[in-house]
């Protein structure tokens, strides 16, 4: 009986595992979108109000939600107090700040702190239009298949769980 009930709660956890990777990469997806969203916001302020950019990071922080309003919260403040000599290094700052979040966007992010600040309001555009497409590409490539991916990951857990199970008891 005790094996029975260990052999069903190493079941239960390793597909409650598999269940958390299926959500996590769920939540990766629906953060980059959010990110791109804001990207677009970024790029149509700058291009068309050239508002400054701790302005912008805070209006597009405004429209987000979750780790991405934080996100852009932190860099605005970031630059306004101006610890930092340029964008990349508040960015730094803030990357550290925020905790967790998914690959596709600290990279993403990081890659903006690289950019801004650096070139006229034009070379500014063309760098957030550049951000944007490679994050774009990087929606793309995990919305692939991702259906089978999410079910891959449950099944997974679960099997391997019953696999574990089965060599135990």
């Amino acid at each position: 009986m005790i094996k029975l009930c260990g052999g069903i709660l190493i079941i239960l956890a390793c597909g409650w595992l598999g269940f958390q990777i299926a959500a996590s990469f769920c939540l990766e997806k629906q953060m980059l979108r959010q990110w791109i969203s804001a990207l677009d916001y970024m790029q149509c302020e700058l291009q068309y109000r050239m508002t400054s950019l701790p302005e912008i990071c805070r209006q597009a922080a405004q429209n987000g939600k979750g780790k991405i309003r934080l996100l852009l919260y932190f860099l605005a403040d970031e630059l306004d107090r101006q610890v930092e000599p340029d964008v990349r290094g508040c960015m730094e700052n803030v990357l550290k700040k925020t905790a967790d979040l998914p690959r596709s966007v600290y990279h993403s992010a990081k890659e903006l702190g690289d950019t801004l600040g650096r070139f006229d309001t034009d070379g500014q555009v063309r760098q957030l239009e550049a951000v944007r497409q490679n994050s774009r590409k990087q929606l793309e490539v995990l919305e692939r298949d991702s259906g089978n991916r999410i079910r891959a990951y449950q099944t997974l857990g679960l099997c391997g769980g019953a696999a574990i199970a089965i060599l135990l008891i």
